[in-house]
Parts: C-alpha cells; sequence; structure tokens
C-alpha cells in the first residue's frame, strides 16, 4: 500500500509516496541482533571519540578497513570469513548476502552461517530489501506505462553489479507477452558475468556492457552533444544483443536506474580520485560527481521516462540518527557512502540545474519513496514529454 503528499524542499517539490513493506526475513533473532550491534556501535563510537554516528560521515571511510577498530576486530573473531566479506564491500558480490540471505553466494563468495542472523535482521538488511521494493514497484509501473504508449519499454541499469532484481522484473514481464528491452552496465566483470548467466538461464536477451560511467576521461567516448550519439565506445562488450538496440542513444531510455551507485557520488561537479571496489582502482582520473552524473543519466531518459536513484539516509524523521547508522559507519567501516537526506539529494538535483546541466523546465515530475525502516529513500525525477 503507498500514500502520497508533497513535499516541498528549498523550491523543488517532492510527492512522497509512502510504501507498506512487509520484510519476509526478519525472524526471532531481531532483538538479539539488535543488541549485539549496539552494543558494537558504541564500541565504535568510543574508538573514533565521537558523540554521534553522524560525525562519522565526515570520515574517510576507504576500502581499506582499519581493524584497530575493536568493535570491527570482534565481529572478525565473532563471524567466520566475515573479514574476507569485509574486503569486497560493497561491490555487488558483497551486498548479495544482504539482499537474499537464504542464497548462497556464487564460487568463493564469503560466507558463513554465523552472518545468517545478521543478513536476516539487520537494519542494512532490511534497508537494502525495501529499497528493492520500491524501486521493483515504481519500474513495473513504468514499464506498464511505457507499453500503453508505445508497445514496449527499455531500461538501462549504470553500475548495475549483479543486476538480478531487474532481470526478474525484466523475465516476469517478458514472459506475459511485454517486450523489455534491457541494457546494463557496469565496470566490474563479476557480476557483470552473473548478470550474463542469470539473463541466459531464463532465455532473456540483454545488452551488457563494462564501462567506467564516471571517469571523465571516457565521457569523450560519449559524444553528448547529438540526439543519436552512442553511450560510448564500450569495452567488453557482451555476445548477447537485443534486436533493435544495439547502440544505447540519448533520450531513448523509458527507464534509467542509477539506484545502487549515485550514493557514492559527493556532491561537487568532478574531482581527481578512483575509488577502489566502486569506480575502478585507478588512481587520479578524473571523476564526476554527483550532480554531473545525475546529469549525464538523465540525457538517457526518454520523454515521459524517469530517472531512478537513490540515498542512504542519515537522520529518521525526527532529524535523529537513523537507526544502526553508528553499525554502518563504525563497525562495518561501509566504504566511500554518503549518507544525506532529502533535503541534500535536492541540493545535488538544484546543483545540476544550477549548472545548466539539467533544466528545470525537462523535470515534469518528483517523487521521494519512503518505507517504514527508514533506511533508504528512493527518488524519481520524470522527464516531460
Amino acid at each position: 500500500m503507498m500514500s502520497e503528499y508533497s513535499l516541498r524542499l528549498g523550491g523543488v517539490v517532492w510527492d512522497r509516496v509512502e510504501h507498506r513493506i512487509d520484510d519476509g526475513y526478519v525472524d526471532h533473532n531481531k532483538e538479539s541482533v539488535d543488541n549485539y550491534i549496539a552494543e558494537l556501535s558504541k564500541m565504535a563510537l568510543e574508538f573514533y571519540d565521537v558523540a554521534s554516528p553522524v560525525e562519522l560521515i565526515a570520515k574517510k571511510r576507504k576500502s581499506s578497513i582499519d581493524y584497530d577498530n575493536p568493535a570491527t576486530k570482534r565481529m572478525c573473531d565473532d563471524i567466520a570469513r566475515f573479514d574476507e566479506w569485509l574486503a569486497i564491500m560493497p561491490t555487488a558480490l558483497a551486498l548479495e548476502p544482504l539482499t537474499s540471505p537464504d542464497d548462497r553466494p556464487e564460487g568463493n563468495s564469503p560466507w558463513s552461517d554465523e552472518w545468517l542472523p545478521i543478513t536476516h535482521n539487520c537494519c542494512d538488511a532490511i534497508g537494502l530489501r525495501s529499497r528493492i521494493a520500491m524501486a521493483n514497484s515504481i519500474m513495473q509501473r513504468e514499464v506498464d506505462r511505457a507499453v500503453e504508449d508505445h508497445e514496449r519499454a527499455a531500461i538501462l541499469s549504470l553500475a548495475c553489479g549483479a543486476a538480478k532484481q531487474v532481470i526478474g522484473l525484466a523475465d516476469k514481464n517478458c514472459r506475459s507477452g511485454t517486450t523489455v528491452d534491457l541494457s546494463l552496465v557496469d565496470i566490474d566483470p563479476r557480476p557483470l558475468d552473473m548478470a550474463r548467466r542469470e539473463a541466459k538461464a531464463v532465455h532473456l536477451p540483454v545488452s551488457i556492457y563494462r564501462r567506467n560511467i564516471v571517469d571523465l576521461d571516457g565521457f569523450q567516448h560519449f559524444h553528448w552533444g547529438s540526439r543519436d550519439a552512442v553511450l560510448g565506445a564500450l569495452s567488453d562488450l557482451a555476445h548477447h544483443h537485443v534486436p533493435n538496440i544495439t547502440t544505447l542513444r540519448q533520450q531513448s531510455m523509458d527507464v534509467v536506474d542509477i539506484l545502487g551507485f549515485f550514493e557514492y557520488l559527493l556532491n561537487v561537479e568532478r574531482w581527481h580520485f578512483s575509488y577502489a571496489n566502486v569506480f575502478g582502482r585507478r588512481k587520479h582520473s578524473l571523476q564526476a560527481g554527483a550532480p554531473l552524473f545525475l546529469s549525464m543519466a538523465w540525457r538517457m531518459v526518454a520523454p515521459g521516462g524517469i530517472l531512478l536513484f537513490g540515498n542512504m539516509n542519515r537522520s529518521d524523521g525526527d532529524r535523529q540518527p537513523r537507526p544502526q547508522l553508528g553499525f554502518t559507519l563504525g563497525v562495518i567501516q561501509w566504504p566511500h557512502i554518503q549518507p544525506r537526506d532529502c533535503d541534500e539529494v535536492t541540493d545535488i538535483v538544484k546543483s545540476a540545474i544550477a549548472l545548466g546541466l539539467v533544466d528545470v523546465d525537462s523535470i515534469s515530475q518528483a517523487e521521494m519513496h519512503t518505507s517504514p525502516d527508514g533506511i533508504y529513500n528512493v527518488y524519481v525525477l520524470r522527464k516531460a514529454d
């Protein structure tokens, strides 16, 4: 169930959509997991000598984990292979146990039974699953809308990871006779291989591209100046192509999804750095910041289509730190994540407008989707027809 009302922040009006989500994974261990996490979070705040977990947002959380942190060290002692899992955070492979706790990861991905109660019950896992549920609901709405308008739907997922959920959505629609043209782009070949196998298993045609989508050295290939410009000279093009969609063109997509990536970008136009496990390992290349990346993704959206993105929240409805933020930033030390509230996300959209990268008149609707757990918001910008 959903309810809607408008929220005005800094001149930008969001239609707020509240989702009611039943997480089937939460179990009888919830209270003991919450107590365990609270104890570890207190240890982490004391170690970093901060009064509030919000203060940890400014701390540079790099992909190399601080094992001097006694809370992190204790988790590694308590949970087999937990240190291996931390080493691959925040890749798509690392997030799989949180989004699908009962599915054993492929290959040699870190996993142990001690991890299960936490993946079922911690707020970050619950929030990730709520984000998936919200995104699926929104995407299905847009697929139905596109099919009614022009008989097929085109979805582009940037920094797609293993794309398990969007492949599942496309497959479900294709099985019911709806044509969904799905294109996936990521820099990491491992989740792309997983996506390719997942699509092949259900006989779903999909275009898969490998590309660093925020490296401005690579934007010279994007040729954004003309409507029919291709997305790029993408390396390692997959063998599977959707008929009639052999290139990705501006203003061609009913849905452009940057859901799992936007929250790692700083609110600057661009900067010189590259994060391991997020943007690749080449140091000091020129990277797009959140406003520039949002605008590049916006250019791919067809008239009437949407840009779908999201962000981990920093606060709850009473402007207090959202639940278990100290665990996320101080114990897990979630690399590079930028928790933001709606007003901060609004500032990024306004920055893209102020830089002349997004025409304010091209935005016909803005939505903020929320769930009861309050861990993530999902945002939608609709392009005017």
